[in-house]
């Protein structure tokens, strides 16, 4: 009777539906985060045991949306790899009620996220029977808490115009460029859409995302669209 009751206390411990000691993870407010060190790993759990989903490097930044035992869940970023199996895919569409995302090709792998029908996936390409996709809403992995630096961030949507410079060295910027007015800088610029370089010294009216962290010396506009202005 004594094995039959520790047997059924571990057997949830060496399964692999999933990364484990989620257990301790709380209600957590999102929150931006940067690296601290030259390169660190994204995890597919709370351990070093865990598939490795992708790399970053320093001053990348992620969003930290969870914790526990030492280690921060993050939003996987698009170069993480993410797999589903290629049978319950039609178009890119999931065809199939529940789709398990996984760290690789195969089941063994651990669980990611869950994708419901009717939800489209971006396929980057066929390994046997699995799709490698862009890693979807929901899916998240884990980097241990000694490699980021959180920042609590107010974010909200903004349009303002001014003058597009280059920020030039300045030392753990948050930004790439900055809008001025006058001699004035309003605020920092950075963006992942936009080629901000193509706007530089001239007049605009920028839509983005408006961030103001303790870490920046001015506000940080993630720019979604730019446009020429003649006015201000």
């Amino acid at each position: 009777m004594r094995v039959l009751f520790f047997i059924l206390l571990v057997l949830p411990l060496v399964t692999n539906s999933g990364p484990l000691f989620g257990q301790e993870e709380d209600k957590f407010e999102p929150v931006y985060a940067s690296v601290l060190t030259e390169k660190v790993n994204i995890r597919a759990g709370q351990g070093l045991n865990f598939e490795v989903l992708g790399r970053l490097t320093q001053g990348n930044e992620v969003v930290v949306i969870g914790q526990g035992y030492g280690w921060y869940k993050i939003k996987l970023p698009a170069q993480a790899l993410s797999f589903v199996h290629k049978d319950y895919i039609e178009g890119n569409l999931v065809k199939t009620d529940r789709l398990r995302v996984r760290a690789g090709a195969g089941t063994t792998f651990n669980l990611l996220g869950i994708l419901k029908k009717g939800e489209a996936v971006n396929v980057l390409k066929e390994d046997g029977d699995w799709l490698k996709i862009r890693p979807p809403e929901g899916c998240a992995g884990w980097i241990k808490a000694d490699y980021l630096q959180l920042s609590r961030i107010k974010e909200e949507k903004i349009k303002v115009a001014g003058k597009l410079q280059e920020l030039g060295k300045i030392f753990r910027r948050q930004g790439t460029h900055k809008l001025t007015k006058g001699k004035k800088i309003l605020y920092y610029l950075k963006s992942e859409e936009v080629d901000l370089n193509r706007y530089v010294n001239k007049k605009v009216e920028i839509t983005g995302e408006l961030k103001e962290s303790k870490d920046s010396a001015y506000p940080v506009i993630k720019v979604k669209e730019i446009k020429k202005k003649r006015w201000f």
